[in-house]
């Protein structure tokens, strides 16, 4: 197992380099959501301002799938390789393009459609991003007995992006904090996913499983007998995404705007939060190689179930402890 790692990391670092660019994505508007309401939903009641950027937010997810099929078709029939260098290509201008975006004074009603779209676009790159490189790691891998291992290395690194947005924004608002400070950020990201496009595309350079056209047939409906499969890939997807956004992304809003916590120290509970979850990731992938993956999300479901109301009375004590304990069973779940 170790030979197969240190043979395809490269392969494993550049397919990676996307998804850490979406949750670097991700964690900046997190962390900005406040001051991305205030520029394009001004509001004398902050609540509302704050419902308005998470409707924005939504409207990503909304289109992720749309994108996963896009940008699958194109795996599909193109190549994988393709796909994942248009849908970093297309995160990278987006990302400059909210950065750039004239604010709700400046233009009016322009501006919160404007950001909207850009989300929408970027939901759909996204989509393609993630979906499309644990697919293509999935295929390179197919053959190895610890797949899941493998691919959960891809999201751990991937993982890394958000620590990178946190730190981004850190710095950003700590000892550079004016009206728009919290442009930089979205700059950042814009350069480093266009270093990550040219990382990916000289490192999967002449792949020969990358540059080939699937060679199996696809059917671009959904037969029969994928209705089941279809259904229960959408539960796991929303188990997940309610997970981790639900405590990671949005618990930074409510717990500075409603709760009063300080937001440095959200920050860092994130951060040990999610230093955990990259850690726990490829153990427990390794464990689901070994006693079976649908064993292993089974039994996760029913944790998740079980867990889902002391994780929340913890946060809603409102104390910085329990709060912390939380975050630490959410990412092990």
């Amino acid at each position: 197992m170790r030979a197969i790692l240190k043979k395809n990391s490269r392969i494993l670092l550049a397919v990676s380099i996307g998804s850490a660019m979406e949750f670097y994505d991700y964690a900046i508007c997190s962390f900005l959501i406040t001051e991305i309401s205030k520029a394009f939903f001004p509001n004398n009641d902050p609540i509302i301002a704050h419902i308005s950027a998470f409707t924005v937010f939504f409207l990503g997810f909304l289109a992720r799938p749309l994108g996963g099929a896009l940008y699958g078709y194109i795996g599909d029939k193109i190549s994988r390789k393709k796909s994942l260098e248009v849908s970093l290509f297309a995160m990278s201008v987006l990302t400059l393009t909210i950065g750039c975006l004239p604010t709700y004074d400046k233009i009016g009603i322009i501006a919160p459609i404007i950001i909207s779209l850009c989300r929408i676009l970027q939901g759909m790159s996204v989509g393609g991003e993630f979906v499309g490189s644990l697919i293509l790691i999935s295929e390179k891998f197919q053959d190895v007995r610890h797949k899941a291992f493998y691919t959960s290395i891809s999201t751990s690194i991937a993982l890394s992006g958000w620590f990178l947005g946190m730190i981004v924004v850190h710095l950003c608002t700590t000892f550079y904090f004016t009206e728009n400070s919290w442009r930089i950020p979205f700059f950042i990201g814009c350069l480093t996913a266009l270093a990550g496009f040219y990382i990916r595309r000289n490192i999967l350079e002449g792949g020969i499983l990358l540059n080939s056209k699937n060679k199996h047939s696809h059917s671009t409906f959904i037969t029969k007998n994928d209705i089941k499969p279809f259904f229960s890939l959408i539960g796991i997807g929303g188990l997940m995404g309610t997970l981790f956004y639900g405590q990671f992304v949005y618990q930074n809003a409510f717990l500075t705007a409603i709760i009063g916590i300080d937001i440095n120290f959200i920050q860092k509970a994130v951060a040990l939060a999610i230093l955990i979850y990259m850690m726990s990731i490829p153990l427990l992938g390794y464990i689901s190689d070994l006693i079976g993956h649908i064993n292993m999300m089974k039994i996760f479901s029913a944790l998740t179930i079980f867990m889902s109301y002391p994780i929340f009375y913890l946060i809603s004590t409102g104390y910085k402890t329990s709060i912390t304990i939380s975050f630490l069973i959410s990412a092990v779940l």
